[in-house]
């Protein structure tokens, strides 16, 4: 009785012992003699997407097949306690019909392995062509009743997206690719499966496929109804690139939608940059860009505006919130900062047209000058003079009258106060360091 119940469970925990599988080896400890092969679509009545088989030295039929991350066909057996043993295990080999007609069973929901650190793919290292992929992708379409436009656009992406997007001799796609050889015929035959809500779902999704249309209403309806997706540069090179399979009559409308969105999100992405006080930069000197103007550059090539007055206005709008902005640090400051008033003044330097900013940073540079005349801080002010005059030479011109007075009556102090004292050198100091600058200014 026992006998017969081991046996009724271990037909149950693997109903198909004759069945082979593909899988990884995880690991295999050649000291210790044991290891594990991780694998999927094997049969078990597990709800667990990950299945790892127990192997030891007597499991392999090849000695090759004992290294990690070595593909394997294999069969497994239940053992005691629900553990599982792989068994007659040997190397997969991509040029074996048998293999590969195997390897066919794992495409779509069994590609992936989970290995000790990741997940990988392993159907991308099995060596299936795409000539046995695109059979397998139409049968998958023919028995997908009840699946919604969007699930079956998702069976063709899981396909399509086996392979770059960017491919030679301007293709962008692979089955832009196979229209021009033996694969074009499989191609035709999965989209003549599509109904008409199905093609308008896959155009919104990858629209190089437009190539393959037969039906010109339908690009019609899709080109009326499209929604320009910017989020990305793909997508709009994708629609690009789809222009050269557009009726004409189409294409004046397709190109008038592509540029009212492109134009849109360059004056939303000004919109954003407008109101800051400073643009972060890309690379140094002559050559640097901003990162807003990095940003338009990348979606001009699908608008006739260039922007550049827009960009120049909001560069300058910048500056200015960034003046406005030093403008209040300067006046709340608890200390009298001569170096945020020399970054103000930069600041106001760099803005062109900056007259109507003149009434606001005036009254701070006489005030700054009232500032060095009361403490007698004469040196600070020849450089700060000789900073300012170019851009404000009438208040440098209105001061000097004050400014000359100021020295006569702080060299007149010195030279009392060395004669009260009898050191001259009390007033060569105060002439040498604290007033020569001012006057050779």
């Amino acid at each position: 009785m026992n006998s017969l119940k081991e046996t009724m469970k271990k037909i149950h925990d693997n109903p198909f012992p004759e069945r082979h599988y593909i899988g990884v080896i995880k690991f295999y400890d050649s000291n210790k003699g044991f290891g594990f092969i991780a694998s999927n679509n094997c049969g078990m009545n597990s709800p667990v997407y990950e299945q790892d088989f127990y192997v030891d030295s007597s499991s392999f039929l090849e000695e090759s097949a004992k290294s990690d991350r070595r593909l394997v066909v294999f069969q497994w057996e239940a053992q005691s306690r629900g553990k599982r043993r792989a068994i007659n295990v040997r190397n997969y080999s991509s040029k074996s019909e048998e293999d590969l007609e195997l390897a066919l069973s794992y495409y779509g929901d069994h590609e992936f392995v989970q290995l000790k650190e990741r997940g990988i793919n392993m159907f991308n290292h099995l060596g299936v062509k795409r000539p046995q992929m695109l059979p397998l992708l139409k049968r998958k379409i023919e028995t997908s009743s009840g699946c919604s436009p969007k699930e079956i656009c998702n069976k063709i992406l899981h396909l399509v997206k086996k392979y770059k997007t960017e491919l030679p001799e301007d293709k962008r796609y692979i089955f832009t690719k196979d229209y021009d050889n033996e694969n074009r015929n499989a191609w035709n035959e999965i989209f003549s499966l599509l109904k008409r809500e199905e093609w308008i779902e896959l155009l919104n999704t990858i629209p190089p496929v437009v190539l393959y249309v037969q039906e010109p209403s339908i690009i019609t309806e899709w080109i009326d109804g499209l929604s320009v997706d910017i989020s990305d540069t793909s997508k709009l090179k994708d629609l690009d690139y789809s222009k050269r399979f557009i009726p004409k009559d189409l294409l004046p409308l397709l190109k008038d939608k592509i540029e009212v969105a492109v134009n849109q999100h360059i004056l939303s992405v000004i919109d954003e940059n407008i109101t800051k006080t400073l643009l972060p930069t890309i690379g140094y000197g002559i050559t640097s860009k901003t990162r807003m103007e990095q940003s338009i550059h990348e979606y001009l090539p699908y608008t006739s505006k260039n922007f550049d007055e827009e960009i120049s206005l909001c560069k300058r709008q910048v500056k200015i919130n960034q003046f406005n902005k030093l403008v209040e640090e300067f006046d709340t400051s608890r200390y009298d900062s001569t170096s945020k008033l020399d970054k103000l003044i930069e600041v106001f330097k760099s803005i062109d047209n900056n007259d109507i900013l003149q009434p606001i940073i005036i009254p701070l540079i006489e005030k700054k000058i009232t500032s060095f005349l009361e403490t007698k801080s004469f040196p600070e002010l020849s450089k700060f003079l000789t900073n300012i005059r170019r851009e404000f030479n009438e208040i440098v011109n209105n001061v000097l009258t004050e400014i000359s007075e100021a020295v006569i009556d702080y060299l007149t102090e010195s030279l009392n106060k060395s004669v009260d004292t009898s050191s001259q050198y009390e007033f060569e100091r105060c002439f040498e360091k604290n007033t020569l600058p001012l006057i050779t200014y």
